[in-house]
């Protein structure tokens, strides 16, 4: 899931809502809009929104300091890796 959400919310999303032409835009290149936008839509798509517009903002800021994709998806999936280790650790399956 890491792999796929990064590639459409920090890959395309945050170029296409700079340009529609999304492929002529740098990766990593910063806009408020598009940051703002895509952190509060991918925070959406979680169930606990607020903590999943954080995690979003984190993931671009990453993206934005490494300029490249690889980073910002290892943070993805060492924060989901971490989460089922606590979910499984307590049996707060309410976080899944």
């Amino acid at each position: 899931i890491p792999l796929v959400e990064e590639l459409f919310w920090r890959s395309f999303a945050l170029r296409f809502l700079i340009q529609s032409e999304f492929k002529s835009v740098p990766l990593g290149q910063f806009s408020w809009f598009s940051f703002v936008a895509v952190s509060v839509a991918f925070g959406f798509e979680h169930h606990r929104w607020l903590v999943g517009i954080i995690a979003g903002m984190i993931y671009a800021g990453v993206l934005y300091r490494s300029k490249n994709l690889f980073s910002p998806i290892l943070a993805h999936a060492v924060t989901n890796f971490l989460l089922g280790v606590y979910v499984m650790a307590t049996g707060k399956w309410y976080f899944w």
